[in-house]
């Protein structure tokens, strides 16, 4: 004991034994102030969480102690060394050390809660209805992580004796040749700012950009990617969509549809008329197209056949959808074809051998009342009409990510 009682009744480090009391006394306002915010923080997580969050909030809590830590070490650095009646000298480099590690454990501190308030934020963004906030909260993280970096930065090297007006000074003169050698980044993060003004499409939307298409998966402040059809990654730089038009496909809220149906120069023109009103009548009957703005009319008699126009959009969310409405419409047109006896014409370039042996007799034309029976049979939904899909087998769809992920653990337990 004698010799460790002499360093501090000889002065060792130059300091005095009340001095040397009073860093320890500091020491100990530290750890009793860790020891405070340990029960606090406990105790908030148990009381103010739901036992399904209380995993995570003590994850963060426990990444949080020594930072913590750190800080009120500093904080009593700062408040304590005060009292001590220090040489000059040694209190500088004290009181440096002191806010140099509060700054350093401050901004740690600030990372870690942006952290924390974008999962939170990102979170509810993911409940809205909305694509827009899924792409700023990411954005408005990595700016803010940034800034408390720099500030962080600038805080410590001025209390280092770093001359931080002249580092600013030279680094506007050196950022402005930089900005002249590096017009494109500018110019693309221009457009990344524009992108989120404007808000010209969200994450998810199918868009068409010049030479690019495909849904966009990531808007960043330099660029974009967009995942193709081809199922590539294709990175488009922001200030290219100041030079070309965004086609935004996703944003649309019908799909239209535009064909010709051929029919027969010698079809009956009452079934020519029994046929456009039963394909309105499907129209009509369909939850998937559009009421409001649909048609089906003989638009003209051409060279070869008669020329039906069918007219419609769909009320269809994604390409996918699209399809299947396409789909379940062109088989009832089908259906309602057989059911009236009317026959889809062939291209003119086709060669028919009816009649090669002898001339091929005629079908018998039905009534009026007939027709009529048919056409209504297809307009309500369920009757004759297909009104929904129904495949004849399990249909063979696309397998889902649930189907997927099932599989997998399947072949994982065989």
């Amino acid at each position: 004991m004698q010799p460790l009682l002499s360093v501090f009744n000889d002065g060792a480090l130059d300091l005095t034994p009340h001095q040397y009391a009073g860093l320890g006394i500091i020491a100990l306002c530290a750890v009793a102030a860790q020891a405070v915010y340990l029960m606090a923080a406990i105790l908030f997580i148990r009381s103010h969480n739901h036992p399904t969050r209380r995993a995570y909030w003590r994850r963060e809590r426990r990444r949080l102690d020594g930072v913590v830590f750190g800080l009120l070490i500093a904080a009593s650095i700062l408040i304590g060394v005060r009292f001590l009646d220090l040489d000059p000298n040694l209190r500088d480099t004290v009181e440096i050390a002191g806010r140099v590690l509060g700054a350093v454990c401050g901004g740690l501190l600030l990372l870690r809660g942006i952290a924390i308030i974008g999962d939170y934020l990102l979170e509810k963004a993911g409940l809205t209805e909305t694509r827009l906030d899924d792409q700023l909260v990411p954005l408005v993280r990595q700016t803010a992580n940034v800034f408390v970096v720099l500030v962080g930065a600038l805080f410590v090297l001025s209390n280092l004796d770093v001359d931080v007006g002249a580092l600013i000074a030279g680094l506007g003169i050196g950022g402005l040749a930089v900005a002249l050698a590096a017009q494109d980044t500018i110019k693309n993060l221009l457009g990344g700012l524009t992108v989120l003004a404007d808000r010209p499409f969200q994450v998810g939307d199918w868009i068409v950009v010049g030479d690019t298409e495909g849904t966009v998966e990531k808007v960043g402040f330099r660029s974009m990617r967009v995942r193709t059809f081809k199922e590539s990654l294709v990175t488009v730089p922001n200030g290219h969509l100041a030079d070309h038009i965004v086609d935004n496909m996703g944003a649309r809220p019908y799909r239209r549809y535009d064909t010709t149906l051929h029919l027969p120069l010698s079809t009956p023109t009452e079934q020519v008329q029994a046929f456009c009103e039963g394909v309105r009548a499907l129209l009509r009957a369909n939850e998937r197209v559009r009421q409001d703005y649909f048609f089906c009319e003989l638009e003209r008699i051409g060279d070869s056949t008669l020329e039906v126009l069918l007219y419609c959009f769909f009320v269809a969310p994604d390409w996918s959808a699209e399809l299947r409405a396409k789909h379940i419409l062109n088989l009832d047109i089908l259906r309602l074809a057989q059911s009236l006896g009317v026959e889809l014409s062939a291209p003119a370039s086709a060669v028919r051998l009816d009649g090669w042996l002898g001339s091929a007799p005629k079908p018998a034309a039905a009534s009026r009342e007939a027709l009529a029976g048919v056409v209504n049979s297809f307009a309500a939904p369920g009757s004759a009409g297909q009104a929904g899909h129904q495949p004849l087998t399990h249909g063979f769809e696309p397998l889902t990510a649930a189907d997927i992920a099932s599989r997998s653990d399947s072949d994982g337990e065989g």
